[in-house]
């Protein structure tokens, strides 16, 4: 289906199998991210079901982590005897692209034989981002259905991804990575922020070759799912995320949104007012030419 829409099902992208899990089956690397001082921000995936992206989930739950850290973050993780270090699949370790990327997993005697929960720790000179910068809270690890946080960024289509404040719509799954009783914040980093890291390790893949590697998505496919879902080719969109972006990826940003081909479209004509909030980001943030 080329548009989210009413008609969508409730739960439009899959993710790792909850059922058998017990509530609260993240709480404790929470509390150890908060025993180190270290945010908890989840990226790839689960951080794009936030970002009103209805995308197909995978096993993992990936979190960015200060470079420095990770090893004794990891340490500590294996510690509880409640994770083992796996390694990912042999497509991805065929072309290296997680390579460094330490992966861990729910032993079975805590969630069951049958259970895939996986965590992908990526650093942040792997990942091409700071742990500190501008961050989005959420509601929970993965979204049951997609929704956009940060509001800022909601196309003015019929079609605009939902908001928390969308009715008759579930956005938490019933079990819950983190308890109630736990106030340990997730978070997602900011849209342009997630974007600028995108395109910074695309381009280092294009340096180091690995996309001519087999298995390897040849574009910016985390870029590419927000340039649909944000309608980021209308002029309003594209100038805001621009605007937040790093200077260095307005080319390919501009490229990418350019060449962007929409199956169908249900773009709404501007109001008055945001064809002046178009005028004063322009004017605020000009473009090179």
């Amino acid at each position: 289906m080329d548009q989210p829409g009413p008609s969508a099902p409730m739960h439009e992208h899959s993710s790792y199998s909850v059922e058998g899990q017990q509530p609260d089956y993240l709480d404790t690397v929470l509390e150890i991210f908060k025993w180190h001082k270290h945010p908890f921000i989840m990226v790839e995936e689960c951080a794009l079901t936030w970002m009103g992206a209805a995308v197909v989930m995978g096993q993992d739950c990936d979190v960015l982590v200060r470079t420095a850290q990770l090893p004794d973050i990891l340490r500590d993780l294996l510690g509880t005897g409640r994770w083992i270090q796996v390694e990912h699949s042999n497509k991805t370790q065929e072309v290296m692209i997680y390579a460094d990327v330490p992966r861990i997993r729910r032993v079975p005697e805590v969630l069951g034989p049958d259970n895939d929960l996986c965590l992908s720790l990526w650093s942040e000179k792997k990942y091409h981002l700071a742990v500190d910068g501008p961050t989005v809270e959420v509601l929970d690890c993965c979204a049951l259905n997609s929704v956009l946080i940060e509001q800022r960024f909601a196309p003015s289509v019929m079609w605009a991804p939902r908001s928390l404040a969308a009715e008759g719509v579930k956005f938490v799954h019933d079990v819950r990575a983190r308890s109630d009783r736990c106030t340990i914040p997730i978070f997602v980093p900011s849209i342009p922020r997630f974007l600028d890291a995108d395109l910074d390790r695309y381009r280092d893949n294009v340096d180091k070759k690995l996309l001519d590697m087999p298995f390897v998505l040849t574009k910016p496919l985390h870029t590419l799912n927000l340039v649909r879902y944000l309608y980021l080719d209308m002029p309003r969109q594209k100038d805001l995320v621009l605007s937040e972006m790093a200077p260095r990826n307005w080319p390919m940003m501009e490229h990418l949104i350019d060449t962007f081909k929409r199956k169908s479209s249900s773009i709404l004509s501007f109001t008055p007012e945001q064809e002046q909030e178009i005028k004063e980001i322009r004017a605020k943030n000009p473009l090179p030419q």
